[in-house]
């Protein structure tokens, strides 16, 4: 999926090394701020230890839990079957509609074809196709999410697992940069790509994603939980090894992954404004993405570890990120609690869309992986 922080390419460069080093058979492994669980799957899949992922999203407990969470395969034909199989057949009240918006997007979609795409989702019932509707998805997209998010299973692990893949569909059927702050708008350089995008079959996108979450499994059962890293840490037994993954920029995770959230609780009351998005009071908050609380709520946090005597890996920019703290801080700040050793890869993150002429859509960095052992 499309994922700003992801660690998939670092666990490729240097992460997943250190990891292995790190994490011995049957620790406990923590992961506090889990994203779409790259880190935790990789553990839990690998290294042959317990693993505990937390994230203030419901998402990203969604994709973590999915995995983590079972030691088996599961059946996907069996979940195609009787879950995704079922909305390709239907026919739904606005069959006729979803029609009409075929011809737009078989033809050269305009402007105008896409605010009157709006104007009837507008005026829909189902929550998902009128919040998100010829914005972020097609009529026809978001009704099927809207179909297979009511028609989700009810017991785990199906339900966290097909939950997951909706999710992850979700994400790369979204016309919309690397997150969902805003959609693209209907402007002449944007319209070819909110059109390939809404051309995608968010059906076959599910499938692809459900037979990959599916037949991966944890060595050991695992769980996934919405809640604060600095709260979840101060409940560890102490001894865990634990990954630091927080959020670099100054700007909350929330509202770049909103629409995200949206599919995993089942839909806000309402939504506004250009990038369709919930009250901020729908919206979880992160002192690791204010410039004023950052650097105190990483103290607080090493504090709280390097008082439980854990092992400790955090990955972060070596340079002065936007939340104002740097890697090298971060690293001054664990000699208080840890003997430290830090290392140096280059990555690649997301710039939050760019703006196609001054600033690509991803840039380079040097990331810090700093492991921390207790004195």
């Amino acid at each position: 999926m499309k994922y700003m922080g992801s660690k998939r390419w670092q666990l490729q460069n240097g992460l997943g090394r250190q990891l292995r080093k790190v994490v011995r058979p049957g620790d406990s492994f923590v992961d506090l701020f889990a994203g779409s669980g790259s880190v935790s799957w990789f553990v839990a899949t690998q290294l042959d230890a317990s693993v505990t992922a937390v994230d203030l999203q419901n998402y990203a407990a969604a994709l973590s839990g999915s995995v983590i969470e079972r030691t088996r395969r599961l059946d996907a034909d069996r979940l195609i079957k009787s879950w995704i199989e079922p909305v390709r057949l239907a026919e739904t009240s606005m069959q006729s509609a979803i029609e009409q918006e075929r011809e737009f997007r078989t033809g050269s979609l305009s402007r105008s074809a896409v605010e009157t795409i709006r104007s009837i989702a507008a005026e829909q019932s189902q929550p998902f196709v009128r919040a998100y509707g010829g914005h972020y998805f097609s009529l026809e997209q978001s009704s099927q999410i809207q179909q297979l998010r009511d028609t989700l299973p009810t017991r785990k692990p199906d339900s966290r697992v097909c939950l997951a893949a909706l999710v992850s569909a979700a994400s790369r059927c979204s016309a919309s940069p690397g997150h969902t702050a805003q959609p693209f708008q209907p402007t002449e350089k944007a319209l070819p790509h909110i059109q390939s995008i809404w051309n995608r079959d968010l059906l076959d996108e599910v499938e692809l994603a459900l037979r990959g979450i599916a037949c991966q499994h944890a060595t050991r059962s695992g769980r996934a939980l919405v809640g604060d890293a600095n709260s979840y840490a101060e409940t560890l037994n102490g001894g865990e090894v634990v990954f630091v993954d927080p959020p670099y920029s100054a700007a909350q995770y929330s509202r770049f992954y909103h629409v995200l959230e949206g599919i995993a609780v089942g839909g806000f009351r309402s939504v506004s404004g250009a990038g369709r998005s919930p009250a901020l009071t729908a919206r979880r908050r992160s002192d690791f993405s204010t410039v004023s609380g950052a650097r105190t709520a990483f103290a607080e946090l090493l504090s709280t570890l390097g008082s439980k005597r854990c092992r400790v890996i955090v990955t972060f920019p070596q340079s002065r990120a936007s939340n104002g703290v740097s890697g090298e801080e971060v690293a001054e700040l664990a000699r208080e609690w840890f003997d430290v050793d830090t290392s140096v890869s280059s990555a690649s993150f997301s710039t939050l869309g760019g703006n196609g002429e001054g600033r690509s859509a991803r840039h380079r960095t040097n990331e810090m992986i700093i492991t921390m052992f207790p004195k």
